[in-house]
This record gives C-alpha cells, structure tokens and sequence, in this order.
C-alpha cells in the first residue's frame, strides 16, 4: 500500500494526539520542527527513513517536499522497530470510512450533476476541513479537561465522547427527514 507524504502543518501534531497515529512528514517549515522537538507526544510517534518504508522520487518541476512516498507496510515494521506506538484505531476508522462513503454517496444521488462537484467540495471542507478543525479542538479541550497533573481520566474522557454520539444518534432522526421518491419505469439490470 503506498501513499504520498506531505509536508507537516502544525495542526498535525494535535491529529497524533487524538488519533494515536504515526507521524510522518516531508519537510516543515524551521518553526514546526522547533515546536516538534519540544513536543513529546508528537516527537515520540515521528517515522522517518529511507527506503523501502520511505522513498523520495524527484521529479522535475515537482517541489521536493512533494516527492516522499511511504509503504504503509514498511513503515508499520520500522515503527515497530523504533518503539512507536502502532496501535491502530479502528472506531474512528468504522466511523470515518460510514461517514464520509454514505455522505458521498448521498450527494452523489441527491444532487443535479450541474451542482454535483461543488456539493461535493462543500462536503469535504465542511467535514475534512472545519468539522475536523473544530473537532480537534473540542476533544483536544475534552481530554484537557480531565487531565490532572498528567494523569488522564479516560473514563470520563470516554463517557462524554459517547454522550455526544449518542444525542447526535437521537437527535438526527428527529432532524433529518429524507423523502425516498422511486423513480418508476426505470428497469434494473444486473
């Protein structure tokens, strides 16, 4: 499984924080890798190598940080080696994966195909963009919270990340009413 590697942004070291994940970058800019080396979740999760798990392809006319590629496997065997935590996160994985497929394939049917490509950019910014955003700083102020003297209250933690999915699983049935209309006349093949 291979994957392009860009650069790093600063918010990428609060996505290792709530996502457990690997952190794996291109390049960054001077100011990033002073607040990296002073960041110890970040640092202690950062992957860099060479090949197999990471390669650069220079390209002519392509910017260098934009030439790093990653071998998922590879990178996993080198994290391993390194003593990086590797744990992966399949809940958010489950929910990412239903959310934005069942999303796509909403706008996908629902939406003109005049519209379509800006319905869905809208999505993904809206999603991806500032719902992740947003997200990252409300858990990020969540585990916070509940953080004393370095010790997490994970049980509380959890506790008010399950209540909110489960007013949102309550309240959007109530808020969200699709109207199914069939279309007629329309033969299925298989």
């Amino acid at each position: 499984m291979e994957f392009h590697v860009r650069s790093a942004r600063l918010t990428d070291f609060e996505l290792v924080r709530v996502y457990r994940a690997l952190f794996t970058y291109s390049g960054m800019a001077q100011g990033e890798i002073d607040i990296l080396k002073t960041d110890g979740v970040a640092i202690s999760r950062a992957v860099t190598g060479g090949c197999p798990a990471l390669c650069r392809f220079p390209k002519a006319g392509t910017a260098y940080e934009h030439t790093l590629f990653g071998d998922g496997v590879a990178l996993r065997a080198l994290a391993d080696q390194l003593h990086r935590d590797t744990t992966p996160e399949p809940v958010y994985g489950m929910a990412f994966d239903f959310f934005n497929i069942s999303g796509a394939l909403f706008i996908e049917k629902e939406t003109p195909i005049t519209i379509r490509a800006s319905a869905q950019g809208l999505f993904m910014i809206m999603t991806n963009g500032f719902g992740a955003w947003l997200g990252t700083l409300g858990a990020g102020w969540v585990v916070d919270h509940f953080t004393t003297g370095g010790i997490k209250d994970w049980t509380s933690i959890w506790f008010v990340f399950s209540s909110y999915a489960l007013v949102l699983g309550i309240v959007f049935p109530l808020v969200f009413k699709y109207r199914h209309v069939p279309q007629t006349g329309q033969p299925v093949y298989h």
